[in-house]
């Protein structure tokens, strides 16, 4: 077995790999001892792609599995679970406090500072394939007692009996994202006077060493450039400043900053029409007190796009895209509170020959290189301003080296 082709022993070890990755509850680890050609081609399956638990990562054995040789050499991508402390049944009936706040805040940074040095301790070379990263937040129910069937009985039997007033289930509405006369309140730091979100400008920093970019979590601006610099500047048109942000691997940018700001105002107004109550301030809604309490159905008046929270972000995404030079396709997805297809608005810039998504062929009249197109998606139709357009010409004269190298389409979004 030792003697076998390394070709036929990387197909022998990937198809034990799938089998039990399906339906075995063995493990790869016995074969790595037949000998020293079968242990480097277990150990790459193995740490491939490898799942993470704080119990995991507090273990010993983790820092014994996970060297940072084996981190750099095999691991293409990582998923970490954070399992936040369990809620008991009366605190499942309330909102979250400073207490739990300060608890969960620790055991997620816990989590985020033994992975990043996890990762740091290996860091790749360049010419290395990158390698990805994925998170999960959860908490456990507190139904540790209840079985299956005793949580579906107590289920229907919440929509068929009274309202009771003990019912845990009850103050689930309020303040919850069913409820969207409620106004969160701000995660920005008081002291900070140019309210910066600190979340938004630490993931800015960590954007700018990456190649590939995905996030869909309430961001501010600041991700995508800082707010002390996104107030029109003639001067900063002309040209770069030293220390402006720069992307200089990344391909694809994807983001989502969520219909909440972390301000806490909403990035999506009430509908004209409306019959929700007209303070814009959150006051409470009402429940009906017919509905079972844990059965309340979303108050849906904010599915109108707030022009101004668009144009700022889309105005930051455009400066970004110009210090991105390796840029071949950015997203921006804004979506209201509750998924729909009314409200909803996706900005897609593509930079790269051929034809982009809104099928308009990417080479300008005459030939003479590459263009860019932008294609804004929303329904109803929202049209940028012009200076959100000039800001995006300007990205694009960035990649394609043409003045007038930028395509643009608005367009209603279909309905799915």
């Amino acid at each position: 077995m030792g003697r076998l082709p390394n070709e036929i022993i990387a197909n022998i070890i990937s198809y034990l790999a799938a089998d039990i990755e399906s339906s075995s509850p063995f493990t790869l680890a016995p074969y790595a001892t037949v000998s020293r050609a079968w242990q480097q081609r277990v150990e790459a399956a193995t740490f491939a792609h490898i799942e993470l638990t704080p119990a995991r990562l507090a273990s010993p054995l983790a820092a014994e599995a996970l060297t940072p040789d084996r981190v750099r050499r095999f691991v293409r991508s990582v998923r970490v679970d954070v399992l936040l402390p369990p809620y008991d049944e009366q605190a499942r009936g309330r909102r979250e406090d400073e207490a739990d706040r300060a608890r969960n805040d620790g055991v997620f940074t816990d989590v985020v500072r033994r992975v990043f040095g996890l990762l740091a301790a290996a860091t790749a070379p360049a010419s290395e394939s990158p390698a990805a990263i994925g998170g999960d937040g959860g908490c456990v129910a507190g139904d540790e007692g209840h079985d299956l069937e005793d949580l579906e009985a107590r289920e229907y039997e919440r929509c068929v009996s009274p309202i009771r007033v003990n019912d845990i289930f009850e103050a689930r509405y309020e303040s919850s994202y069913l409820d969207h006369s409620f106004q969160t309140p701000s995660i920005l730091d008081e002291t900070d006077r140019d309210n910066n979100d600190k979340l938004s400008l630490a993931l800015c920093k960590l954007s700018q060493r990456l190649a590939t970019f995905d996030l869909m979590a309430d961001v501010g601006p600041e991700i995508l450039w800082p707010l002390e610099r996104t107030a029109p500047d003639h001067h900063h048109q002309q040209q770069h400043q030293d220390n402006d942000p720069l992307w200089p691997t990344m391909c694809h940018y994807t983001i989502n900053p969520g219909p909440i700001a972390p301000s806490g105002k909403w990035r999506f107004q009430r509908l004209p029409d409306s019959d929700s109550d007209s303070d814009d301030d959150g006051s409470a809604s009402s429940v009906s007190s017919s509905v079972a309490p844990g059965n309340e159905k979303e108050d849906p008046f904010r599915a109108m796009l707030d022009p101004d929270a668009a144009r700022a972000l889309l105005l930051a995404a455009a400066r970004a895209a110009r210090r991105m030079p390796a840029l071949r396709k950015m997203e921006f997805m804004l979506d209201p509170p509750i998924w729909r297809d009314n409200g909803r608005l996706e900005v897609v810039y593509t930079a790269m020959a051929g034809t982009a998504r809104g099928g308009t062929p990417l080479a300008p009249p005459g030939g003479g290189g590459a263009t860019a197109e932008l294609l804004v998606e929303s329904r109803p139709v929202f049209h940028p301003d012009e200076e959100v357009v000039q800001a995006w010409r300007e990205a694009a004269e960035e990649h394609s080296g043409i003045v007038s190298g930028l395509v643009v389409v608005v367009r209603e979004h279909m309905a799915w």
